[in-house]
């Protein structure tokens, strides 16, 4: 655009210098354009943060029931808010929520938008009501009428990549 404008200016002054015969007139027409690079600020990475799971070590497999009207598993008879639904354990503790693949970890981060339906549709309150009452039914019957299950017993948890190396060096 601006090289534009200086051509129209440059045959704009020809044009009208041209019918002038003055010998001592002269032009000196310098354009600069100049397209210096701007610095550029690069910000250096985020520090990556490690989330660690709670510090939270579970003895035993808890007992496990299913209100039908729920549509999950919630741990009873614990002092945690433990769920299972969808082949996956999740965990609140200190208002941060955690999931995992068994019932003693190791457990992960995870948002509440990322918490499947089920648990999204109920308000923690009205879970621990409910928990409450099954937990009161199944100790007066000794036993839980709905569907119910206890995990079997393992130890604790290893990350995967760790459990993989190990049974590789079993190998040797």
């Amino acid at each position: 655009m601006q090289r534009l404008a200086l051509l129209q200016a440059v045959g704009l002054l020809l044009l009208v210098a041209a019918p002038c015969q003055a010998a001592n007139v002269g032009s000196d027409l310098n354009s600069r354009i100049r397209n210096t690079p701007q610095e550029v600020m690069v910000q250096p990475p985020p520090p990556t943060v490690v989330v660690e799971g709670p510090a939270l070590v579970i003895e035993e497999p808890p007992v496990l029931v299913e209100p039908p009207h729920l549509g999950f598993y919630m741990a009873i008879g614990v002092p945690y808010e433990m769920f299972y639904l969808a082949k996956r354990y999740y965990l609140l503790a200190d208002e941060v929520w955690y999931r995992s693949r068994h019932y003693n970890g190791p457990w992960q981060e995870v948002s509440f938008k990322r918490l499947p339906a089920p648990l999204r549709n109920y308000k923690m309150e009205r879970i621990r009501q409910i928990r409450e009452e099954q937990y009161q039914f199944f100790e007066e019957e000794g036993h839980y009428r709905g569907r119910s299950f206890q995990p079997v017993q393992v130890g604790p948890q290893q990350p995967r990549q760790q459990q993989e190396r190990d049974d590789n060096d079993d190998d040797d």
